[in-house]
């Protein structure tokens, strides 16, 4: 590192390549021959990032968010065999162990370098003939070419594409992926890894928080957040749902007038895997029940004003377990004895995977307002949203 520094006086790109592996049965593997495997592919790409990445940050100071130069870029060489688990015929767990550590590492440190303009992204390789592979491919040669569908093995041509790509200028404004080629399933059972972004409004509150921490994100009357706490206090509220038992596909009511907490709920609650029902409030009890029984509503948030309106209908509501007041101490045994305040500060921060989100999953219910008849709901899935915003932006 100082002698490039002494040559070019500065670093413009780190490409973590070493690696090594140990083949061994998991119940003979030695500690030892599991460690020097962590230490050489794992905790070597932690050193060299830190060090190189020091270096990066102090090149990336005085520069504006705003600006398409780059600070730097790592580009971590990680392995399809870190996305899941591999067949029997592989006996190198503590490989695959540490390439898996390698692209969760790659997703953390490119939230957390974002700032300083730091572009972090991952190549996981499928089969490509090394000393390291060519052994287990004179056994099983059939066998892996048979679950690759381009029915060849990859060659050092195959990378060069994506290693110019991901460290050229190009891929400026490319972080936090991981490149895979040529995956192998294990024998009989089926992998599908389909090369798509899941369009999710969570993506668009993580690239906010990446790019503009700092920055003003919601204003609620004397109340300010930056981005950065905004998405920790979506986070929280997704932790506290979780923990209150809200699973995927619950629904989760707020009867509340325009504020942050509503606003917050539009990204913890879909962190979860749960849909969000915004209420009405102008809606007479009788149509509120009714719409909390007909969307199966589990958990209900409401502010202090429309608490009286709540307490007289929900002895009729079937679905709701549980009552949060929004903006004042509960006031009643029928509530929680917790606030919305409260259990935000007790959690534990939740974020999923971006890559785990079905787009076409259920993300809201908003309900008509029963004019002619009772309320209707209309489903909006993830996709959906991003659809809509699109059109108007």
């Amino acid at each position: 590192m100082e002698a490039t520094l002494s040559q070019f006086g500065r670093i413009d790109v780190l490409i973590n390549n070493a690696g090594i592996s140990w083949g061994a049965p998991v119940e003979e593997m030695r500690l030892e021959d599991w460690n020097k495997v962590i230490e050489t592919n794992l905790t070597g790409t932690f050193l060299c990032a830190q060090a190189v990445g020091k270096v990066m940050i102090r090149q990336g100071r005085g520069v504006k968010r705003a600006c398409q130069n780059s600070a730097g870029k790592i580009i971590n060489i990680a392995s399809v065999a870190g996305l899941g688990g591999a067949p029997a015929e592989l006996p190198a767990i503590a490989y695959h162990a540490s390439k898996g550590g390698v692209i969760s590492f790659t997703k953390d440190l490119a939230c957390k370098w974002a700032s300083h303009n730091i572009q972090v992204n991952a190549i996981a390789p499928g089969w490509f003939p090394t000393h390291m592979s060519n052994r287990v491919l004179e056994h099983h040669e059939e066998l892996f070419l048979s679950h690759i569908p381009l029915r060849r093995f990859g060659n050092e041509h195959d990378l060069k594409g994506a290693a110019v790509f991901l460290a050229s200028a190009a891929s400026n404004y490319v972080t936090v992926t991981c490149w895979w080629w040529m995956e192998v399933s294990q024998p009989g059972k089926r992998r599908d890894k389909a090369m798509n972004i899941p369009l999710t409004p969570v993506r668009f509150l993580r690239y906010a928080e990446q790019q503009f921490p700092g920055k003003t994100a919601v204003v609620c009357g004397d109340r300010r957040f930056t981005y950065a706490q905004f998405g920790e206090r979506a986070s929280r509220l997704a932790g506290a749902l979780r923990e209150a038992g809200v699973k995927a596909g619950d629904r989760v009511a707020f009867l509340s007038l325009n504020c942050h907490r509503l606003l917050e709920a539009y990204y913890g609650v879909l962190e979860t895997g749960a849909v969000l029902l915004p209420l009405n409030f102008r809606l007479a009890p009788r149509e509120l029940a009714y719409i909390l029984n007909d969307a199966g509503v589990k958990v209900l948030f409401l502010e202090k004003e429309f608490a009286e309106v709540v307490d007289s209908f929900r002895q009729s509501v079937s679905t709701v377990q549980t009552f949060f007041m929004l903006d004042a101490a509960p006031q009643g045994a029928w509530l929680s004895p917790r606030n919305y305040e409260d259990i935000l500060a007790a959690a534990t921060p939740y974020r999923a995977d971006v890559m785990d989100f079905d787009e076409n999953s259920l993300a809201e219910l908003f309900y008509t307002s029963g004019t002619s008849a009772d309320p209707k709901g209309v489903m909006l899935t993830h996709r959906n949203v991003i659809s809509t915003l699109s059109r108007l932006l």
